[in-house]
């Protein structure tokens, strides 16, 4: 088992312009919302559980499972993790 707990800085660019048909013909025009900008601080904490399997005294492999829980929209979810290890 391990964990994280920590904070992050989300920074969003919303509101982009597409262009659509002016009364059916080959000119365009600009609808959409207009540009402004998000930010948002936010806390992180990310249980993991692991297991590791040894392929001889120099290699392993780890493989995890997990949840990240954030205070911030859209951020939550499931997360996994795998690794080579080489060495002692």
């Amino acid at each position: 088992m391990h964990g994280l707990i920590g904070g992050g800085y989300r920074y969003a660019d919303y509101g982009h312009y597409y262009p659509v048909p002016y009364n059916g013909r080959n000119n365009s025009r600009s609808y959409g919302y207009p540009y402004y900008y998000h930010d948002d601080v936010f806390f992180v904490a990310e249980p993991e559980a692991q297991v590791v399997i040894r392929f001889g005294s120099m290699a392993r492999l780890q493989v995890g499972a997990g949840y990240r829980a954030t205070s911030a929209d859209g951020l939550s979810g499931a997360s996994g993790s795998i690794s080579v290890q080489f060495g002692r």
